[in-house]
């Protein structure tokens, strides 16, 4: 399996301060909007109208508008609240072409820009590093909501709520949002036929492109919340049900990622798509009120309500049951065939297809790799570094993270502070290891990061690869800038590895040509091209 010591135990501890965070804006926002949204929408709406009354009186906007007399009736018509084709096809269908030529958009790029395509790998392999065995459990849990086994339920329910509150006009819409949508989702998966995320927690057959679950997410979530913020009367209880919707439908979508069954534009795709199908049915229910008169107030019996949270709790329920029996076709992985080598060479690069270069988080390419080692397993090599005077790097945690802001704030020094991610073979480093300089801070640091591959020795041993910087500074007071001479770390290493008489073997090679570069956040770099084969004790 693939080893995740950089993030250690602090995974679950980290996205929970993330997720905290997202959650706290969300319910900010929305405590605004009830508290004086009303006031600033009815400000906005009366500025814009004394703008738009000031436009029209303006006598020279006046003479245009009598000499193309047909054309600003045909807008006029456009913007008129008294008929279907006027205000309300107007805003709906700006609304739909919009997202359309944005799915469109997504598609193309799914199919052929390549740095979308490295970048969603590069976000797949980045969540998969977070994964943890609670959230996944969660997760999962939530991730059924978006999967037939619960749209079919909840389809029924909500129909035979229609029923019960007597608004059966809701019934043809939304039954063309779900069939469109979910027909829509099966025609295209089949014509792009994209394969799953390789780091998937579970199998799943059917093509990634585009998330069906992030679909109905919006096309039956979604619905349903437009009938329930529709009939509401109160502003708190219509903006309420929105940002319930908001968070269940992006709870669902980020399942998707975070269990690593499709790609983030895979979702986005979904979303989109299904944002098309939601404005279609509001279409066709906006259509049926203009030709049969607004809608009635809704007047619920007892009856109607008890049947009504009746069939709530079986669907909550079956739901909870769901949850208890569900166990997918678990992905194993990590169990990538092991190919053997006879001897540590830089041709194992040309020989296994691998990477010579580390990458950014849209796939460019940035340090080549600089040392390449074998070490009995993963304890042994994190005791020679050790030894050697380098530091396994700290977990990701919000403590760990607040240590680290402290001492870069101070100046002060930090042998373990947490490392950002790199990216290798499409992958997040497995190892990280640091040592501090004589400025003995956490601002000046030298850095080693190594990523296990699927290669071994004839005696067993693992082979690893890895880059090595030095840490000068901090800049946009976020992430740090590296010294242009990498090629100084990479030798520091060495010697001392070398010093700590933890090299039974070594070998320099030349492994691409000098050349000077960027990495991800602009810094220069140069280098002779060459990489240390070293085998470890």
């Amino acid at each position: 399996m693939k080893i995740l010591a950089w993030f250690g135990d602090g995974r679950l501890e980290f996205l929970l301060i993330i997720f905290g965070a997202i959650l706290s804006i969300i319910l900010l926002i929305k405590f605004f909007l009830i508290k004086y949204g009303k006031k600033w929408f009815a400000f906005l709406k009366s500025v814009f109208f004394s703008m738009l009354d000031g436009f029209i009186r303006n006598e020279d906007v006046r003479r245009i508008l009598n000499k193309h007399p047909r054309f600003f009736t045909f807008v006029k018509h456009r913007l008129s609240r008294k008929n279907f084709s006027g205000l309300t096809l107007t805003l709906l269908s700006i609304a739909l072409i919009y997202f359309a030529i944005s799915f469109a958009g997504v598609l193309f790029d799914v199919m052929n820009t390549q740095i979308i395509k490295d970048t969603d790998i590069h976000i797949a392999s980045l969540l998969f590093s977070f994964r943890n065995v609670i959230l996944t459990k969660l997760f999962l849990s939530i991730t059924l909501l978006g999967s037939v086994i619960m749209v079919v339920p909840a389809t029924i329910v909500f129909c035979a709520i229609l029923v019960i509150w007597k608004k059966k006009e809701y019934l043809l819409p939304f039954g063309v949002t779900i069939i469109g949508s979910e027909a829509a989702n099966f025609l295209i998966k089949l014509w792009i036929d994209r394969p799953r995320p390789d780091v998937a927690f579970y199998i799943e057959k059917s093509s990634a492109f585009p998330s069906a679950h992030a679909l109905t997410s919006i096309a039956l979530y979604g619905f349903i919340a437009y009938f329930f913020i529709a009939n509401a009367k109160k502003w708190k209880v219509k903006l309420n049900i929105f940002f319930s919707f908001l968070i269940l439908s992006l709870l669902i979508g980020f399942s998707r990622l975070y269990l690593g069954v499709h790609f983030f534009t895979d979702v986005w795709g979904g979303y989109l798509l299904g944002l098309c199908w939601f404005i279609i049915g509001i279409m066709i229910l906006k259509y049926h009120y203009f030709r049969r008169g607004e809608a009635t107030a809704i007047h619920l019996s007892r009856k109607a309500k008890i049947r009504s949270v009746c069939l709530v709790i079986i669907f909550l329920i079956f739901f909870v049951f769901q949850i208890s029996l569900y166990q997918p076709e678990y992905n194993i992985l990590g169990q990538a065939n092991v190919k053997q080598i006879d001897y540590l060479s830089q041709d194992i690069f040309e020989r296994f297809k691998l990477p010579k270069y580390t990458e950014t988080l849209t796939g460019i390419s940035q340090e080549p790799i600089s040392i390449v080692l074998s070490a009995r397993d993963d304890e042994s090599l994190v005791r020679d570094f050790e030894s050697a005077g380098w530091q396994a790097a700290a977990p990701i945690n919000f403590s760990t993270a607040v240590d680290m802001g402290y001492a870069a704030l101070l100046n002060k020094s930090y042998d373990s502070a947490p490392m950002t991610p790199s990216f290798w073979n499409a992958e997040v480093h497995d190892f990280g290891f640091e040592k501090s300089t004589a400025a003995d801070s956490v601002r000046s640091r030298h850095h080693a990061r190594f990523w296990k591959t699927n290669l071994r020795t004839r005696d067993g041993k693992s082979i690893y690869v890895g880059t090595v910087s030095l840490d000068v500074g901090i800049k946009w007071a976020l992430v740090h800038r590296i010294d242009p001479n990498i090629d100084g770390d990479r030798d520091l290493l060495f010697n001392d590895l070398s010093a700590a008489n933890e090299i039974v073997d070594s070998k320099k090679e030349k492994l691409v040509e000098p050349f000077l570069g960027k990495n991800f956040v602009g810094d220069m770099f140069f280098t002779d091209g060459s990489v240390y084969l070293l085998e470890l004790k």
